[in-house]
């Protein structure tokens, strides 16, 4: 129910930031460009915590007041030794949609970013008393507002900083104990960006 209802109000923000956007972008010309950026942050903190993992933007200005910015991420860790092996693999996608606003080489941009991750967990023990295996799967939905500003150093290079409220529902499953684990998490998050522009 509560899943529902969170679609729900997704899909309502959604449709009218939309029509704002638009709105506004009616009958102005357009300004369209496209880059690429990364994230400075806690990276033990995010990957452990907060189900984030170094993670890939590239920026799309569609037009003067339209942002559209697609995220990725990939991590995979493999340990082993004579008798266990264990494998982590993350990955992650999102975007993010935003309003925007620009003045000499400032642009303050607003709006909502959302996403999936996915995590899993494989341990394997072969050793002369016997072998042993388990695995775990986590997956991650999470969505909220942002705000954030760039300033540009020439045409190709910004800096910038970014700060949001941060929903984020967990759903982990475990072959070994055969449990479902839900959890949410709420709360606040700031980043620091340095993006590239073609």
């Amino acid at each position: 129910m509560r899943q529902r209802l969170s679609g729900i109000l997704l899909g309502v923000i959604l449709v009218l930031m939309f029509h704002t956007i638009f709105a506004q972008v009616k009958n102005e010309e357009k300004k369209s460009r496209a880059g690429i950026g990364v994230v400075f942050h806690n990276v033990w903190q995010d990957l452990f915590l907060d189900g984030n993992i170094p993670t890939i933007f590239i920026p799309i200005d569609a037009n003067s007041k339209l942002r559209i910015e697609p995220e990725f991420s990939y991590v995979r860790l493999k340990s082993k030794n004579d008798y266990t092996e264990r494998i982590s693999t993350s990955f992650r996608i999102g975007i993010g949609v935003f309003g925007k606003t620009d003045k000499n080489k400032t642009l303050i941009y607003y709006g909502l970013r959302f996403g999936y991750t996915r995590a899993t967990y494989n341990y394997y023990s072969h050793d002369p008393y016997g072998n042993d295996s388990s695995k775990e799967k986590t997956d991650r939905f999470f969505f909220g507002p942002a705000v954030g500003g760039e300033y540009f150093y020439n045409s190709h290079f910004s800096i910038g900083c970014e700060v949001g409220f941060r929903y984020i529902t967990f759903q982990s499953e475990e072959n070994v104990n055969t449990y479902d684990l839900n959890e949410r998490i709420t709360g606040t998050k700031a980043n620091i960006f340095l993006r590239f522009y073609f």
